[in-house]
């Protein structure tokens, strides 16, 4: 069994503005295909990042321990307590901005060569709202921003599994109020062969994905390690770091797919 691990990053909510900035612009769904060779890669790299010392002075791990004590909240790897250095990080902040960019630095670097380095398929699909909303306008044909970013991966996660020969998946999506419409677009897949695009050339093999369920990310380090892929690409997307993407983009198993195309 191959189990894709799915985290999206952005709003799914169309821009209210035609000048929005190219950060409320975007909507990225990231996803991990991944056996259980690549799940115990995974899973010594994230224990091998929270047990590194930085700066001389403590681990991932303690402040994990510190932070669950403290609040009684899990603790997990999300992007954006990494970059924000909030949730288990927020002790960071008193440190000086070099050491603050340095931590931040070794992590998204680590974690880019692990996912790099675990030769998992990754799947992004990235939704550009504001050239959608044109084309919604040119065309009179309304599009769901997060269906229409499933439909793209559950595509070519369709098509992937067929590829490689692989008998059956299963998708565990990051914990969202929109569990029930996801499951209906897989159904949906599955009984018509599409859900956007009836003209597609080859049609997937929808009905080697098992099933989509739901877990919060901090009950499974795979949602994180793809919560921080979406992230990667939602950075580079809107013009800031390339160089954690770069390491991320340099796999033979990486594809990107960005719509609507210029």
């Amino acid at each position: 069994m191959w189990t894709a691990f799915i985290d999206e990053s952005g709003y799914e909510e169309l821009p209210s503005k035609r000048s929005a900035s190219r950060k409320a612009s975007l909507f990225i769904e990231a996803c991990l295909l991944l056996n259980d060779k690549s799940m115990k890669f995974l899973k010594e790299k994230y224990e091998e990042l929270l047990n590194m010392v930085f700066l001389k002075r403590f681990t991932i791990r303690e402040l994990f321990s510190l932070y669950e004590k403290v609040t009684g909240k899990p603790p997990e790897l999300k992007a954006g307590y990494v970059s924000g250095l909030e949730g288990p990080f927020i002790m960071l902040k008193n440190m000086p901005k070099d050491k603050q960019e340095k931590f931040r630095d070794t992590v998204f670097e680590f974690i880019s060569k692990a996912i790099r380095d675990s030769k998992c398929d990754i799947i992004a699909v990235v939704i550009d709202k504001n050239r959608l909303k044109k084309l919604m306008e040119k065309t009179g044909r309304i599009y769901d921003v997060r269906l229409l970013a499933m439909d793209f991966l559950l595509t070519r996660l369709g098509w992937i599994l067929e590829n490689k020969g692989f008998k059956d998946a299963i998708v565990i999506h990051d914990n969202t109020y929109r569990r029930n419409d996801l499951k209906y677009l897989l159904k949906v897949l599955k009984m018509q062969g599409y859900y956007y695009n009836p003209r597609l050339k080859k049609k997937p093999r929808y009905d080697l994905i098992d099933d989509i369920q739901f877990m919060e990310s901090h009950e499974s380090i795979y949602l994180q390690f793809a919560d921080l892929t979406a992230n990667i690409v939602f950075k580079v997307r809107s013009g800031k770091n390339k160089k954690y993407y770069s390491i991320i983009a340099g796999s033979r198993w990486f594809r990107e797919y960005i719509y609507p195309h210029r």
